[in-house]
C-alpha cells in the first residue's frame, strides 16, 4: 500500500511534465513559423494557401509527420508585386497551382539533434533556422526575397554546416 502512494504521485508528477514538454514543443514549432512567416512576408512572399504560417498545410494536414518531426507543410505562394489568383477561376487545383510562383516546403522538427534534421541540413537548397528546414523556391521571383528573408533570419544554407 505504501508503495502505491508514492508510485502515484511520481506517475502523475510525469505525465504533467511530459505533456507540458509537448505543449512547449508545439508552441515552440509556431513560434518558429511564425518568425519565418513574418520573415518571407517582410520581403513580399506572400502564402496563397492559407495566411496563418503555423498551420499544416496543402496537401499534408491528413498526413503523419516522420519521427522528429512537429510539423510540415507546403506553402503555394506568390512573389513581391503579385496577388494570390482566386481559385474560383480555376477549373482545377493544379491550374490554380500553376497561377501561383511556387511552393515552399518546411519542416520544424522537435529538436536540432534529430538524425532527419541533420540528414537534411547537409543539402545546399535547404536553408536551416532554430530547429526549422526550409527548401530554398524554384520559381526565379521568388529568389531574391527569399534569400533576403533568410538573411534576416540568420538562417544558413544546408552547405554552410
Amino acid at each position: 500500500m505504501r508503495r502505491c502512494l508514492v508510485l502515484f504521485p511520481v506517475v502523475v508528477v510525469a505525465t504533467v511534465v511530459l505533456a507540458a514538454q509537448t505543449a512547449g514543443a508545439k508552441d515552440d514549432s509556431k513560434r518558429t513559423m511564425t518568425e519565418i512567416g513574418g520573415a518571407l512576408e517582410a520581403h513580399g512572399i506572400s502564402p496563397c494557401d492559407t495566411p496563418d504560417w503555423t498551420k499544416k498545410s496543402y496537401g499534408r494536414a491528413d498526413e503523419p509527420t516522420t519521427k522528429g518531426e512537429s510539423v510540415l507543410g507546403t506553402r503555394v505562394v506568390v512573389g513581391p508585386g503579385r496577388f494570390c489568383p482566386d481559385r474560383a477561376a480555376y477549373p482545377d487545383e493544379r491550374a490554380w497551382e500553376d497561377a501561383t510562383d511556387g511552393y515552399l516546403t518546411y519542416g520544424v522538427y522537435k529538436s536540432k539533434s534529430s538524425k532527419a534534421y541533420k540528414k537534411q541540413a547537409k543539402y545546399p537548397a535547404i536553408f536551416a533556422y532554430k530547429r526549422a528546414l526550409i527548401l530554398e523556391p524554384s520559381a526565379d521571383v521568388l529568389q531574391e526575397p527569399f534569400l533576403a528573408a533568410m538573411t534576416d533570419l540568420g538562417a544558413r544554407r544546408g552547405s554552410e554546416r
